[in-house]
């Protein structure tokens, strides 16, 4: 009997060990769980400030985009709005603005006119289509630092704009911006008037069968280039 007893005691005594050396186990494997519970923890909080903090940024940076824009899109109404006005007589404001559409943003331009508005591509003529125009060129150059390069070259700028005061306001308006400015215009054009308002006119001839280029109020034919200038290959 005492036997059979000590036998038993050992068995128990052996599944004793087993169980707390599973539960040793176990307890191993849940601290290691409740570790790596933590690091994810951690890891997840940092993931959580940083996506924060960069919603922060892109909301700053888009309050800072937005500004600019709006500033931008004033002082290029302004400007041109003054270019039209010079030349029309009437009480039109150009409006210049950033608007969103399909997730991109894109530049509208419309004309004002008291309480009607106008797509001056659609529903103007072309005259007010020339002078937005060049003051946009103008404007742009402005804004871009132009004084290194102070010359633009302008092709027939005012062809729909008509005849008589009209043009002639426009021409004043392209000579005052030029004076203002220190800008430079080369200009190609069929109008009289505009060449009036030119320090120097030079007109194409054919003379005895050749295109020469001469410098009016003078009579003078310029001579022709030493060499020709060719488009480069791309």
């Amino acid at each position: 009997m005492e036997g059979l007893i000590g036998a038993g005691t050992v068995v128990q005594i052996d599944v004793l060990e087993t169980l707390r050396s599973r539960v040793a186990y176990f307890e191993g494997v849940r601290d290691s769980v409740k570790e790596r519970l933590d690091n994810v923890a951690e890891e997840l909080e940092r993931v959580s400030q940083e996506l924060q903090d960069t919603q922060q940024a892109r909301t700053i940076f888009n309050q800072v985009v937005e500004a600019t824009q709006q500033a931008f899109a004033s002082r290029v109404s302004a400007l041109v709005t003054t270019a039209i006005r010079s030349v029309f007589d009437r009480d039109f404001e150009f409006v210049f603005e950033f608007v969103r559409r399909k997730n991109k943003v894109e530049v509208a331009m419309k004309v004002r006119e008291g309480d009607r508005e106008y797509d001056p591509t659609e529903e103007m003529g072309g005259s007010i289509v020339d002078v937005v125009s060049f003051a946009l060129r103008v404007v742009f150059w402005v804004m871009m630092g132009g004084k290194r390069r102070a010359t633009l070259v302008l092709d027939e700028p005012m062809k729909f704009v008509g005849k008589g005061e009209q043009l002639d306001r426009a021409g004043r308006m392209m000579r005052e911006v030029s004076e203002r400015l220190g800008l430079q215009l080369i200009v190609v054009t069929h109008e009289p008037q505009l060449m009036d308002i030119a320090d120097r006119v030079y007109s194409v001839r054919w003379i005895n069968g050749r295109s020469v280029v001469v410098e009016e109020g003078k009579g003078e034919v310029l001579p022709e280039p030493k060499r020709v200038l060719r488009r480069r290959r791309k």
